[in-house]
């Protein structure tokens, strides 16, 4: 950015200066020394840190200096806590059949999917017990949220896995 008396010029704008008018391009075309000789100096724009947006309002003052200014703490926690619940009962939604099998037709639930179940339930209470602690937005950030993964994507996942071993060593025997 360039300055001249403190004042920040505009870039590819005409400017005036000691009453003098400027034209759009003068900035651009003009060497250094002449600039100087006018007390026009250049300064490296201000690095723009942007604080996370899901805790604070992000502006740029007129200098280019980013000014973070946080959001209302307890709005925050409400929003979370209704995440984590939505979350929540998204996780399990998708496996109320086989509890209400098991009340309605006595077909028990697998063992994997009840700790499934449990576990959602153990990860929701969790979160919300760390999030009506937290007593600054700080706490808040730190508050990670790992969710278990259902029975059947981590079978799946270990099928895939094991498909993708046998194929290297597959490739490795062929190779050799």
């Amino acid at each position: 950015m360039y300055y001249a008396n403190d004042k920040k010029l505009p870039l590819n704008q005409g400017f005036e200066l000691n009453n003098l008018t400027y034209p759009s391009n003068f900035l651009t075309v003009s060497s250094k020394e002449q600039l100087e000789t006018l007390g026009i100096t250049w300064k490296e724009p201000p690095i723009q840190k942007f604080k996370n947006e899901k805790y604070y309002y992000n502006t740029v003052d007129s200098e280019g200096v980013v000014v973070s200014t946080p959001k209302d703490l307890e709005m925050l926690k409400r929003g979370l806590l209704q995440g984590i619940s939505r979350t929540a009962h998204l996780l399990l939604v998708s496996s109320d059949w086989m509890a209400i099998r098991e009340i309605e037709a006595d077909l028990p639930v697998s063992k994997d999917w009840v700790e499934y179940r449990s576990s959602v339930r153990d990860t929701c209470n969790s979160l919300e017990a760390k999030i009506k602690l937290c007593a600054s937005i700080e706490d808040l950030e730190a508050v990670k949220q790992d969710w278990p993964q259902d029975p059947n994507r981590m079978a799946e996942e270990a099928r895939r896995e094991a498909e993708a071993e046998t194929a290297r060593l597959e490739r490795e025997a062929r190779d050799a």
